[in-house]
């Protein structure tokens, strides 16, 4: 099985050839997505709004872009692509003593890919409701591929939703309470044709998951679990929902849905310093990536799990994200040495490369 190796450690600025938690200042987070065409997009927030990193194809090779300002926004984006279709939305800080904070919204549609004509559409910042100073989620209908679903903590500290089409900009429903009582970010999965499933960690400290039936709410549902530490990640491997999280002695858990039960917890390693962040891979597998003590590692799942696998890099100031590219491969994301951001790569003969400095 391949990413079980790694190489010398290079820092440069610069894009690579070939082919859905890292903190910024104040805790924001790397949001990165890939489309269709083999473009990839990192998004973050700062004290000068949305800002975008973005890989795109020249004459030359494959290069990194920016960054560039999106919005006024300066808030945790969540980001979610279908084709060439990406949505981005932020919890938004309202400025004044006591405001509450609202959603910020922006989308950012690819009109023509041929011709590589390129638009932003800014609908933000749209103030849709009060929410908690954390990340809203979004994810794309597995039916509609032009519907997107966002979900956010609220002050309230219930679920909440609002729906619309990646490219009516504002033009959305909602917001709706789902309800239940969230202690951290929900984490949203598209589940069937119309199924989706919202995992967080409760008041109580459990995991819990409000899932959507195609016609009703199923609120506050707990999951076997272990206790847990920061925030929780999740997808759809081979049609099974896999829920996953860190324990405060640093152990990582997942559970999964058999389509009968929940068949966990069940323990996967040891030693993860920082929150997981998982991937479905271009193999069929799964990549689950942390940290140990400043340094990027990773486990994969071909029929088992294997132990954390070391990655090149150090100095790393909080969690990491990852994507998987539209050629299969795996793109691995976070903050390092003075505040900037980097990225790894797995090449086509399985050995990651980098870190390398990204633009910003």
């Amino acid at each position: 099985m391949r990413r079980m190796m790694v190489a010398a450690v290079a820092v440069v600025v610069a894009g690579f050839g070939g082919a859905s938690h890292a903190l910024a200042a104040g805790g924001l987070l790397l949001a990165p997505t890939a489309t269709n065409d083999g473009e990839e997009h990192l998004f973050w927030g700062s004290g000068a709004g949305l800002v975008n990193d973005y890989l795109t194809q020249t004459s030359g090779g494959w290069v990194w872009n920016g960054p560039g300002e999106i919005t006024g926004c300066t808030a945790v984006p969540s980001a979610s692509t279908d084709g060439d279709v990406i949505a981005v939305d932020q919890i938004y800080p309202r400025p004044g003593r006591n405001a509450p904070n609202q959603l910020c919204d922006s989308v950012y549609a690819r009109y023509n890919p041929s011709s590589n004509s390129n638009s932003w559409l800014v609908t933000g910042p749209s103030i849709v409701g009060a929410a908690d100073e954390r990340t809203a989620n979004v994810i794309n209908s597995s039916t509609d591929s032009s519907s997107r679903h966002v979900f956010y903590l609220g002050s309230d500290h219930q679920l909440w939703n609002f729906w619309g089409s990646s490219s009516n900009g504002p033009n959305l429903s909602g917001p709706d309470p789902v309800g239940g009582s969230l202690a951290s970010d929900p984490v949203a999965i598209a589940t069937s044709d119309t199924g989706i499933d919202v995992f967080y960690v409760g008041t109580d400290g459990g995991i819990y998951h409000s899932w959507y039936d195609g016609s009703a709410w199923h609120v506050q549902q707990p999951l076997p679990s272990a206790p847990v530490e920061g925030s929780l990640s999740a997808v759809i491997h081979n049609g099974q929902e896999h829920v996953f999280w860190r324990t405060p002695g640093g152990q990582l858990f997942n559970d999964y849905f058999t389509g009968a039960g929940w068949g966990g917890p069940g323990y996967i390693a040891s030693g993860a310093s920082s929150d997981p962040y998982a991937i479905v891979t271009g193999g069929g597998g799964m990549d689950v990536f942390t940290t140990v003590n400043g340094a990027p590692v990773h486990t994969w799942y071909g029929s088992r799990w294997s132990p954390l696998l070391g990655m090149p890099g150090s100095g790393i100031t909080g969690p990491v994200s990852a994507v998987e590219t539209a050629a299969g491969g795996e793109d691995m994301f976070f903050w390092g040495p003075s505040n900037h951001p980097f990225h790894e790569y797995v090449d086509p003969s399985g050995i990651w490369r980098g870190p390398f400095q990204l633009p910003g």
